[in-house]
């Protein structure tokens, strides 16, 4: 390497005094020969070191931009969770009022003479007040029942909504800047292995709610309680009692997976946690809305349409299993 007055040329950094005199110094000075291979090695691997310097940066941003990413995430499982209590409260509220409307204790307009459904008991004396009879003739009675459901859902929508509500605040809470990223890839991973697992549950039920065969005996999740049948067997019964068994059988749906969502709100951002829900309230219904037409307008090749529908939501749900596994896969490879 030479350098002259016509042509400047920049030279590395390197350590000029260590490999030529000073006072051989001069524009027509040049490097020994044996010197050449070691200035070759040096730039070679400071070139190395720099260039893998710069793809350990890259990398760690990547990541940290990856890890961002998926904090951000909407929780899975909790969208899952939302849409099948949608499906099952709309079917336990459909128990309710099919079994009131075929009961011809409740619903026998023949019947002429009144009924007194009070529990009262004469040798009790307390101060509380007695409720009120559901009526005293069918008719009004089965008007009564029908608005102790609605009472009764309003209730448990209200209590429930307030009980994930306070879990929700008291974890997401704590954890809402200080968790860290791997675990946050971890717990969504899971998240998206449990509504995996819903999904597959929902595609057992699918024949089931298109009508081709009745009740299994096997209920990894029940859809229906059996609160409906004890409430309308029973020869008397209180409003106030009516409404609190609608009540206790809407709870119990969103008591399934009370404490199973627990984990996946941590770090779990406000708008993540409603949208989460929004979500799956709105595919729950949709999925209510593809049955109800289902079952109105394939009548003869129900049983065709129950099995498909059931085989694709069988590979949703393997798909959706695999990107479970894929996340958490990912998170302890980091």
């Amino acid at each position: 390497c030479k350098c002259d007055d016509h042509h400047h040329r920049i030279f590395l950094l390197l350590p000029w005094p260590l490999i030529v005199p000073p006072n051989r110094i001069s524009t027509q000075s040049t490097l020994s020969p044996p010197l050449l291979p070691l200035i070759i090695l040096l730039i070679h691997s400071a070139a190395a070191t720099t260039s893998e310097e710069t793809m350990i940066l890259d990398g760690d941003q990547e990541e940290q931009q990856e890890e961002e990413r998926f904090h951000q995430m909407l929780c899975s499982s909790l969208s899952a969770a939302s849409a099948w209590i949608v499906l099952v409260i709309t079917l336990e509220i459909n128990d309710f009022r099919h079994r009131l409307q075929t009961s011809p204790k409740w619903n026998n307009l023949d019947i002429a003479t009144t009924v007194d459904v009070t529990a009262t008991n004469d040798s009790q004396t307390d101060n509380t007040e007695s409720s009120p009879s559901i009526a005293t003739s069918p008719a009004c009675r089965l008007l009564a029942a029908l608005s102790a459901i609605q009472l009764g859902l309003r209730d448990a929508l209200l209590d429930w909504f307030i009980l994930y509500s306070i879990a929700y605040a008291i974890i997401a809470g704590f954890t809402w800047e200080n968790a860290d990223p791997n675990m946050l890839v971890v717990l969504w991973g899971f998240s998206v292995i449990i509504s995996a697992g819903i999904f597959f549950v929902a595609a057992g039920k699918v024949p089931q709610w298109l009508g081709y065969y009745h009740r299994s005996r096997i209920q990894i999740l029940s859809d229906t309680s059996t609160l409906a049948k004890r409430a309308t067997s029973e020869d008397s019964i209180t409003f106030s009692s009516f409404r609190y068994r609608v009540r206790l059988a809407v709870g119990t749906h969103f008591l399934k997976f009370y404490f199973i969502l627990l984990p996946f709100y941590v770090g779990l951002k406000l708008w993540a946690y409603l949208v989460s829900i929004l979500i799956g309230v709105t595919f729950g219904y949709l999925y209510l809305f593809v049955v109800f037409k289902c079952r109105q307008k394939f009548r003869r090749s129900r049983a065709l349409v129950a099995l498909g529908s059931a085989s694709f939501l069988y590979v949703v749900s393997a798909a959706i299993f695999q990107k479970g596994m894929y996340l958490v896969n990912k998170a302890w490879q980091w």
